[in-house]
């Protein structure tokens, strides 16, 4: 290679990829500029940054200086401060004469508390939503309204489910309160027995009355009440859902009933019934706070749903019972609260208070079931099933998964038929003419255990009962449930060491005993002399719900 090549080559500009050498650019740039050149650029650059700074700074200013510009806060140090960083807001009034500071109105995103703090200009950025969401997002409060009951529209279809599921427990109870619905809507729900009715709507919610040998209803209360709403949905849709303005129910409010049905479908799982005390009303709602076992908490925010419900306490903090379901994305009491007058401490007070301002600081408040909050409402509702897909077998809190009817090939030994003879034999000694209790209703006995899990019931204990009336307890030897032997040898203990007589039923709180106990005590009761023998019958004894249990616990038995 000669000498000139070699220099020709030294003369190349460096191989680059897609980009321009630096040492180039900045020989082409200012190569050809003399000093002065270049401070008179800088200053001319600097002089426009200034007066594009001035005029953002004066349009900043005239912003703010008008009442109910929205802002949002950012760029605060202190612990305090750091909290309302990303907060949004409104300007509440002029800027302040001495400290400069613009008053800025906050509401608390859980509980909708207003407050006002003094917040420096370069603090505070002009907020205009880029999107639909970060519009929800400024609106600050979580909840879909920020108010402390629901929608009207959305709360009168609420109470109608609710109603409905009643009225099918008052047909359950032998229409007790009255046998047809339109006077049945007129009823209170402060009627005391309307809390009866309603504790045992979650008892059959997904449990057909008929396994438990009612037969007004056959279909569980959750599919017959899917079939009224299912015939009145276009009424329903016309009349309320363009009152919704909700946007989760569609244009018109088309999706209103399909999303009621959506969420009732989650009550089984996500409902929360217990006691609680009622702590203070706030603009979005009610604070509740649970009593568990052994400690208090969770924090909740509850709507009501025509009534505020600290409202209805007498004062304030209140013990109650309550169940509380997920409506949309919020909480939303059932409507049947019973209050307790339950003395409060002042220490109890004192921690009862600083659980809540805690959670409300930490925005630890729950404020909606566990599917809202996985975005349950980020799609649009399926389609109702037909009625004739709502199926009538049960899904209920039984040991062990599904249900277990019995077994239509079942046997009776000669072991199990001599110790019902046995059993007939005993009873039969004591027995009243009759057979029926006081109130003219058949006499149960009922085996019912403790729990329904092994947290529940860790010492498969079984309590028997005769009107609310402990007669015996037993432990059972299975994982899940005792078996039909276990029951009848039981049986015979309750015979041998109480007055009772036989009853007109026999209860137990497990399905697959039913049909296998019905043939052992009618074989036995057919190799008896029938004029000294009651026959007795063999129903099944659902595991009462939670609502079921408290009402009892709350009330006495019925």
């Amino acid at each position: 290679m000669t000498k000139a090549s070699e220099e020709t080559k030294e003369e190349d500009p460096p191989a680059t990829i897609g980009t321009i050498s630096s040492t180039i650019l900045a020989d082409e740039i200012f190569g050809c500029l003399t000093l002065a050149d270049l401070d008179e650029s800088t200053r001319k650059v600097s002089r426009e940054w200034n007066e594009a700074s001035h005029a953002k700074r004066a349009y900043h200013l005239k912003c703010l200086n008008k009442k109910g510009t929205r802002v949002k806060i950012f760029g605060l140090t202190s612990a305090a401060g750091a909290k309302l960083n990303g907060t949004i807001g409104t300007v509440a009034g002029k800027r302040h004469e001495v400290n400069g500071r613009f008053p800025v109105k906050l509401a608390h995103s859980i509980t909708g508390v207003e407050e006002t703090k003094a917040i420096k200009p370069s603090n505070l950025n002009i907020f205009v939503a880029q999107n639909e969401k970060e519009e929800e997002e400024e609106m600050s409060i979580v909840n879909y309204t920020k108010n402390s009951k629901l929608r009207t529209a959305h709360g009168m279809i609420l109470d109608q489910i609710l109603t409905l599921a009643r009225w099918e427990s008052n047909i359950i109870c032998g229409n007790k309160l009255t046998n047809t619905y339109e006077s049945f809507v007129k009823i209170p729900r402060s009627n005391p027995e309307m809390g009866r009715l309603n504790s045992l709507t979650f008892t059959y919610w997904h449990t057909s009355p008929a396994l438990a040998g009612y037969h007004g209803v056959e279909k569980p209360l959750f599919d017959s009440t899917v079939d009224t709403l299912a015939d009145q949905e276009d009424h329903i849709c016309s009349k309320l859902g363009t009152e919704t303005k909700w946007k989760a129910d569609g244009p018109n409010g088309k999706y209103v009933v399909r999303n009621f049905v959506r969420f009732m479908r989650s009550w089984e799982k996500e409902r929360i019934t217990g006691e609680f005390w009622v702590m203070k009303v706030v603009p979005t709602g009610t604070i509740m706070v649970l009593k568990g076992e052994g400690e208090l908490g969770p924090v909740y925010l509850v709507k009501g749903m025509d009534s505020v419900i600290g409202d209805l306490c007498p004062s304030l903090p209140c013990f109650v019972t309550a169940t509380l379901l997920p409506v949309y994305n919020s909480l939303v009491y059932d409507g049947m609260l019973v209050a307790a007058r339950f003395p409060v401490s002042i220490a109890l007070k004192g921690q009862l208070e600083t659980l809540v301002e805690s959670a409300v600081t930490n925005k630890t408040v729950i404020t909606q079931g566990k599917s809202s909050a996985l975005g349950l409402w980020d799609s649009d509702p399926p389609p109702l099933p037909p009625v004739t897909e709502h199926g009538t077998k049960p899904s209920t809190r039984i040991a062990g998964g599904a249900i277990n009817v019995g077994d239509d090939t079942f046997e009776v030994t000669k072991a199990q038929e001599k110790l019902a003879r046995k059993i007939l034999k005993i009873a039969a000694k004591k027995q009243s003419p009759g057979g029926n209790g006081s109130d003219g209703n058949p006499v149960a006995l009922v085996f019912r255990r403790f729990g329904y899990t092994k947290k529940e019931n860790p010492m498969k204990m079984v309590v028997v009962l005769n009107a609310g009336n402990f007669l015996h307890t037993f432990s059972y030897k299975g994982k899940d449930t005792y078996t039909v032997d276990e029951f009848l040898q039981e049986l015979l203990v309750v015979f041998q060491q109480t007055p009772m007589g036989m009853p007109d039923l026999l209860m137990p709180d497990e399905l697959s005993v039913v049909k296998p106990l019905q043939m052992i005590m009618e074989k036995a009761y057919d190799a008896q002399d029938t004029r000294t023998i009651k026959k007795v019958s063999v129903r099944w004894y659902p595991p009462p719900s939670k609502e079921e249990t408290a009402h009892a616990m709350f009330q006495g038995p019925s």
